[in-house]
């Protein structure tokens, strides 16, 4: 049933078969037969192979070796070509691919899958796949690219757009769940989901209505039955209000000089892995919380003022004037900086800053606080949190020693040595496990994760990461590998 990574061993049966067979083989109902077959499935990527024969006729004379080899090429080139004919490239021409993931789901099976880092949740029942099946469902994650959207003078995008794959079509349906930004949703037929293939024309990914989905006015999520997919998004009526958020960033221009680089960001609110990578420009740089924000006019301007109570301080837009248009808004997903301004002091004695900037056209807030502390140190704001456990875990296949990995995560010796005896043998289980206890047992950041593998001197890997999460101020020095806590 299960053919992964598996050395198959057919002898001769002692009874002809005559049967027709149409259906997965099982290795414990499998007849003895007089060759040896060895099946291995590494290039298909743990791709389970179903095969599929139009009839088995043996009788006690041995097989003729050219036709044995003949049949088990032929039947890993069907096996290669089904992995690869419903799979999108991993590559769209154009398109800004934030993040992936995948995962595996068997026939017979039903599996829930939430990824609510990048707004996806996902629901297989049990018979979209026949048993004995697998198929491997890919997710790719965008909020830019040459998207052509329908209607664009009476819709707008109010969701990421997610490039969805499997290496083999379902029979029934699955339930895809994309979260939106629409708020205060009254009237369900002003908002609907949009397809698109991974075929460009002309350059551009042409998306149309996709009918069917369901959404509730209690839920950021809109859902709908699909057996085949690529592109998917959500789009919703000009006239429907959007949840919008903002956000003050700001960060010392130099070491020496007096001088405060800011820029409030307006946006709309979405998935947080999907604002997190969004925001790794502003990694760096010092935040304020978010706040709700309501647009009263069509636009919004921040009102700089360069009063004389300021004691010595000065304020200055860089792209006057600095405001928001919110039809602006509402024709991107990404995310652009159009309220940056600059604070600086005449001298080097200063005095701390603490003033409420008006926000004009905004039912709230009214006002944004700029509060400039001289001397404090500018901190990361833009967090290297990992938020799913699932990411590590390509990184750990290349490793030689459970027992240094584990040494170097600083995790006790005692749970160490137990997971090392629970799976004898077995290395790759070993890693996993250890990883688990590591992630589970607190706030994991990728930093910390870099550190390991400077401590476990693979840095060609320690760059890999750092270049893959943006992770900065990297300690490379050399680590205790036997401190414990």
């Amino acid at each position: 049933k299960n053919l992964e990574n598996t050395k198959v061993a057919i002898q001769s049966p002692t009874n002809e078969i005559t049967q027709t067979y149409s259906q997965t083989i099982q290795i414990d109902e499998m007849p003895t037969y007089s060759e040896e077959f060895i099946v291995y499935n590494d290039q298909l990527n743990n791709f389970r192979i179903s095969l599929y024969l139009d009839y088995l006729r043996h009788n006690s004379k041995r097989p003729d070796t050219f036709q044995v080899v003949t049949t088990v090429l032929l039947v890993f080139l069907i096996c290669l070509s089904l992995y690869r004919s419903n799979e999108i490239p991993p590559t769209l021409p154009g398109v800004h691919i934030l993040n992936h993931t995948s995962f595996v789901v068997s026939g017979g099976v039903s599996k829930t899958f939430n990824w609510e880092g990048y707004g996806v949740r996902i629901h297989v029942p049990q018979n979209a796949l026949p048993g004995g099946f697998i198929s491997r469902i890919t997710i790719h994650v965008s909020v830019s690219g040459p998207y052509s959207f329908p209607k664009p003078e009476e819709w707008k995008t109010s969701s990421a757009v997610y490039w969805i794959s499997c290496t083999k079509s379902f029979v029934h349906p699955i339930q895809i769940g994309i979260q939106h930004s629409v708020k205060n949703m009254q009237n369900s037929s002003k908002i609907r989901f949009v397809t698109a293939s991974d075929d460009d024309h002309n350059g551009k990914f042409v998306f149309k209505e996709l009918p069917g989905g369901y959404f509730d006015a209690n839920d950021s999520y809109g859902y709908i039955f699909l057996t085949h997919f690529s592109g998917l998004s959500i789009s919703s009526d000009n006239d429907t209000d959007e949840r919008f958020v903002g956000r003050l960033f700001y960060r010392r221009a130099t070491k020496t000089a007096n001088i405060w680089k800011c820029s409030f960001l307006i946006y709309r609110q979405m998935a947080s892995g999907v604002l997190k990578n969004i925001l790794r420009i502003y990694r760096g740089w010092r935040s304020d919380p978010e706040t709700t924000v309501e647009f009263k006019d069509a636009e919004l301007e921040l009102l700089l003022s360069s009063a004389s109570d300021w004691n010595g301080w000065k304020i200055q837009a860089i792209y006057p004037p600095p405001k928001y248009v919110k039809k602006q808004l509402l024709q991107s997903l990404d995310i652009t900086s159009d309220m940056q301004f600059i604070v600086w002091h005449e001298t080097s004695v200063m005095e701390p800053l603490l003033k409420q900037l008006p926000l004009i056209g905004a039912d709230r807030p009214n006002s944004i606080p700029l509060i400039i502390i001289p001397g404090h140190q500018d901190v990361e704001v833009i967090d290297d949190n990992i938020e799913e456990e699932e990411h590590l875990m390509k990184w750990i296949n290349n490793m030689s020693s459970s027992l240094e990995y584990c040494k170097c995560l600083q995790i006790q010796t005692t749970i160490c040595n137990q997971i090392i005896r629970d799976n004898r043998g077995n290395i790759k289980e070993q890693l996993i496990q250890i990883t688990h206890v590591w992630y589970i047992t607190g706030q994991r950041r990728w930093s910390e994760y870099v550190s390991t593998f400077h401590c476990l001197n693979m840095q060609k890997v320690a760059k890999q990461i750092s270049e893959e999460y943006n992770v900065v101020n990297t300690d490379e020095e050399e680590y205790d590998s036997h401190i414990e806590l």
